[in-house]
């Protein structure tokens, strides 16, 4: 892997992590000397983040994460349930059995995850489903779509769950009965679980004590 392209992985980690509030202000210096990496790399790594929207560049103070506002939290749940609303009812309406054994393969993956008591490994088996259900639609425009609202995912996990396991085995049974009715057939089943499911993300997100503009 190029030096830049580490830069650019370990500074995407550490910026959805929670060590980074958002709305704290850094230098890529201070970047630099925290990853042990020169200006270089972490500069081009900055720029990628950058056109990512995972950092602004505010004059004369620095870089910062910004703030997750109430209108950014509705705005991403909303294209999600439209989204993935219209391809749960479109998988429900019959799948190639190759197809429904894939699903259900990937819902054993996850509960390992739970059985493994890691929440780091549900975070990736919970993108990759949500992706599956694309990919077994097919669309590749939708495909692309999710995967760059991956980012802004990356950041509601971490505030949502974090490295808290609670929450996990919820919502893998809620990745279960949503996989169900896509199997038996149940379009108006299906839509109806997943937007439960996605309600609750919202709702968590907008329940976590993190800073917020409140203009809607």
């Amino acid at each position: 892997m190029l030096l830049k392209d580490r830069a650019y992985q370990e500074l995407k980690e550490l910026l959805l992590s929670d060590e980074v509030p958002s709305g704290q202000f850094m230098s890529e210096r201070s970047i630099a000397e925290r990853l042990g990496m020169g200006l270089a790399p972490v500069r081009s790594a900055i720029a990628r983040l950058k056109a990512e929207r995972i950092v602004e560049d505010v004059p004369n103070k620095g870089l910062m994460v910004p703030q997750m506002s109430v209108s950014a939290i509705h705005d991403f749940y909303e294209t999600r349930s439209v989204l993935e609303s219209f391809v749960v009812r479109s998988l429900a309406q019959g799948l190639r059995p190759s197809d429904r054994q894939r699903l259900l393969d990937h819902i054993e993956l996850q509960h390992g995850a739970v059985r493994a008591r890691d929440p780091m490994l549900f975070r990736r088996y919970d993108y990759d489903f949500h992706l599956l259900l694309l990919r077994l639609h097919g669309n590749q425009e939708l495909i692309m779509i999710l995967e760059n609202l991956r980012v802004r995912l990356d950041r509601f996990h971490n505030k949502t769950i974090g490295s808290r396991f609670e929450a996990i085995p919820f919502l893998v049974d809620q990745h279960a009965a949503l996989a169900d009715a896509i199997v038996t057939e149940s379009p108006e089943l299906a839509e109806k679980i997943l937007q439960e499911h996605l309600d609750w993300g919202r709702k968590a997100m907008l329940s976590r004590e993190i800073h917020l503009d409140h203009t809607i």
